[in-house]
């Protein structure tokens, strides 16, 4: 570089700009641009953080100053080569792997962004574009000023563009507006729509209960019946036994479908991924066996149900701070493999469906068609299996969690419901708001989208049985004299699902560096 006009004083700030153009625009941009395609709208924080993105190109690229210290120029440089470095390095990462597992989508994309991360660096640096612009730029705002020198403008620039910026960012985050019309179904079409309740058990038809609030009698079993509502009952191998062989026998006798969550307890951890699935793969023969000697396959039980969660002790994605957890991520493709077989030998044998309930991270995964979210998680994908996501607004965020869901989950997934946990979650005690999330689901116009509750205990001790009572009742009948539904941007709740949104968005794009951390390979 001595010896070359990169080493010039021009050229260093030339390419100083280059990189923070480069940087910004794949940091801040890339996720919202790959969140939007998604939802087909730009939320109100991806609106400040495009804002925010604007105010740092036309301060620090547009009208930055040509005149710097060497020392100042070097010391910079260092550390956005480094940030580029890494984003150039992550997208390469990116392509040998969607190679490797031959995602076209991925090749495409990753091969784009390196192709034109080489053509960007190539037309700006060597001919001096950003010198160029930036001396016309500053002529121009110089004239309008009636003079001044590039310093002046450029703090005048700052100072009024993050002023603008900070009140149209309060007024988005905070001003209370309709994001959202759901009108009412033109008709009554269930068909092809399934609703499940989480949680049922031995409690709610123990004879020793008669009498109880929460004590399911002939006529409560015979409406859930009616409305083709399905239970859910969580199992491990300590749970075969006299009380499960009595609430699957009255489930039948009702004609009421049951799904059957199953885990082990075998491990520390029971939720399903790379970390449990072993042990689990085990101890689903002797469940199934069991059941089919009671005659229980296929009816009532017609689905077996793999709850998936990441581990408790990682923060995000990060597992290679934990050497003896990232370990078991690099067996993730031949653990990978054991859950498919196992799952084509359960359909083969059984004749069961297979349903995967995880979180929001793996469903948005899927879009740029790689898995780096869910590798990097430890979590588990069959094609085959259908899907549902906890989408659990509690008391943090709106209903724009709901909505966002709707719009970039695929169509015949199922979105399980919990805002009616505890006291002070925004759902508690008020059954017209459970009624709306639920309506939000299942009218979404233009997809089929399934509805679960999260759980019955919960649910009971919030609304009772009466609450249940009319929860099925306001999910039921004519759909087509729903009241409209509108979501609005509330301070605080609202937000906040829009920053954990981007936050995802940005694990995905740069989810081949954390592989790299993993050994997520």
């Amino acid at each position: 570089m001595k010896n070359s006009k990169l080493f010039q004083e021009e050229t260093l700030w030339e390419i100083l700009v280059a990189i923070r153009l480069y940087v910004i625009v794949l940091f801040f941009i890339a996720p919202i641009f790959l969140i939007t395609i998604n939802i087909g709208y730009i939320t109100p924080v991806n609106l400040v953080i495009i804002g925010f993105s604007m105010l740092l190109i036309v301060v620090f690229v547009l009208f930055e100053k040509r005149h710097y210290s060497r020392r100042f120029l070097k010391v910079s440089l260092a550390l956005l080569i480094l940030c580029a470095f890494l984003i150039f390095l992550n997208f390469n990462i990116g392509l040998v792997l969607n190679i490797a597992h031959l995602n076209f989508l991925g090749i495409i994309i990753d091969s784009c962004i390196i192709a034109s991360s080489i053509l960007f660096f190539h037309f700006t640096i060597p001919k001096k574009r950003f010198e160029k612009l930036n001396s016309w730029l500053c002529s121009r705002k110089d004239e309008w000023s009636n003079g001044g020198n590039r310093t002046r403008v450029k703090q005048h620039i700052f100072a009024s563009m993050s002023i603008l910026w900070l009140i149209f960012s309060v007024m988005v985050i905070t001003l209370p507006y309709p994001i959202y019309i759901q009108n009412a179904p033109t008709a009554t079409n269930k068909d092809g729509r399934t609703i499940g309740i989480w949680g049922f058990s031995y409690s709610y038809i123990n004879p020793t209960k008669v009498g109880s609030p929460t004590y399911f009698n002939a006529s409560t079993l015979e409406m859930i019946s009616d409305a083709n509502i399905y239970f859910e009952i969580t199992i491990n191998k300590h749970r075969l036994g006299d009380d499960l062989e009595a609430i699957l026998a009255k489930c039948r006798d009702f004609n009421i479908e049951v799904h059957l969550s199953m885990s082990t307890n075998s491990t520390p951890y029971s939720f399903v991924n790379i970390w449990t699935f072993e042990n689990l793969s085990v101890e689903l023969d002797n469940m199934l066996d069991w059941l089919d000697s009671k005659g229980f396959i296929l009816n009532p039980v017609t689905t077996i149900i793999y709850d998936m969660e990441p581990l408790l002790e990682s923060f995000m994605q990060y597992y290679g701070f934990l050497p003896y957890v990232s370990e078991k991520l690099r067996q993730y493709y031949a653990i990978e493999e054991l859950f498919l077989e196992t799952n084509q030998r359960i359909r083969d044998e059984y004749n069961l469906e297979i349903q995967i309930c995880t979180e929001y991270g793996q469903g948005f995964d899927g879009k740029d068609g790689d898995d780096d979210i869910i590798a990097n998680r430890g979590l588990l994908s069959d094609e085959k299996c259908s899907m549902s996501y906890m989408v659990y607004r509690r008391s943090n965020v709106g209903r724009n969690h709901i909505l966002d869901h709707c719009r970039f989950l695929e169509n015949g997934d199922t979105i399980i419901l919990n805002s009616w946990k505890e006291e002070g979650h925004l759902c508690w005690g008020d059954i017209e708001c459970a009624i709306k999330d639920a309506r939000i689901v299942l009218g979404y116009p233009g997809k089929t989208l399934n509805l679960e509750i999260w759980r019955l205990d919960y649910f009971l001790e919030s609304y009772g049985m009466q609450g249940l009572y009319d929860f099925i009742e306001g999910v039921s009948g004519d759909w087509t004299e729903w009241a409209p539904i509108s979501i609005h941007n509330i301070y605080g709740v609202s937000p906040f699902w829009d920053l954990v949104f981007f936050g995802i968005a940005l694990l995905d794009v740069y989810g081949p560096l954390f592989r790299i951390m993993n050994n997520a390979f």
